[in-house]
């Protein structure tokens, strides 16, 4: 794979600094060039550090959380607050004192979409107990259970792509697998990609479901193996099936799946 050179993507929902005074608001904002940079320019001016602004735009009109420390601020937050509800591009702008000082989240926007759907974000302990956690519970029976769910995600992932209009099958798969990446699955090389003898080989870094697994002896995936399978066999109208050759749970760099016919 090419220099790795991403970066953490930190999504501040919720955030607590003892001993700040963090404020998080949420601003209806004109749909126009210059809006954010009003808001932006005044509490700057104020001496506010701006830690996160996240932005959702509809029917012409952009919703904002802003997560802010007015610490260093020459005025109280409400006091800045109120003015900034004047400002010619804030259309709305509401907020609440802190349910204990330096804590702030999100409750104003609800739910989180993502791709048209509905996105529910989960932690590393919460999916710990999703994958990892019921294998202790039902033994290696959970394997197949897994897998089949995995496979229904793949071929339905690919069957989304499609609505888009034609697409050739290889950029259907890594529009698939793009998607995947951007909600923080893994991060994905194709390393071969054979439609005549339908065979191929994909690599995944930080598979989620793996690197919750360390110290295994042997391959752990299941859903994303199952993810493989059924987005190439739904893509090729052909029984495909993904055998994980290496592993990041027993060590290896990542993981690696050759997808062939069963």
């Amino acid at each position: 794979m090419k220099e790795d050179r991403h970066v953490p993507l930190v999504i501040n929902r919720a955030l607590f600094i003892p001993g700040r005074k963090i404020r998080g608001f949420r601003a209806s904002l004109k749909g126009e060039p210059g809006s954010l940079a009003e808001l932006v320019t005044f509490l700057s001016e104020h001496r506010v550090d701006i830690m996160t602004v996240q932005l959702s735009y509809r029917l012409g009109e952009q919703s904002a959380f802003v997560v802010a420390d007015f610490t260093e601020s020459d005025r109280e937050p409400a006091e800045l607050l109120e003015e900034l509800k004047s400002k010619p591009s804030i259309l709305m702008l509401e907020y609440e004192e802190p349910l204990v000082e330096g804590f702030v989240a999100d409750r104003y926007h609800f739910p989180i979409m993502a791709w048209g759907d509905r996105a529910i974000m989960m932690g590393r302990g919460v999916l710990y107990s999703a994958f990892e956690g019921v294998k202790e519970v039902f033994g290696p029976g959970m394997n197949v259970v897994l897998f089949q769910q995995g496979y229904r995600v793949g071929r339905d992932m690919v069957k989304k792509v499609g609505k888009f209009g034609m697409v050739e099958r290889k950029r259907a798969l890594e529009m698939g697998l793009s998607i995947a990446q951007s909600f923080g699955w893994f991060r994905y090389e194709l390393v071969k990609w054979d439609e005549k003898n339908l065979e191929f080989v994909i690599r995944f870094y930080d598979n989620f479901e793996c690197e919750m697994a360390e110290g295994k002896k042997e391959a752990n995936s299941q859903f994303i193996r199952g993810m493989a399978s059924g987005s190439l066999s739904e893509l090729f109208g052909a029984k495909l099936l993904a055998k994980e050759t290496k592993c990041i749970a027993k060590g290896d760099e990542y993981c690696e799946f050759v997808i062939c016919k069963a």
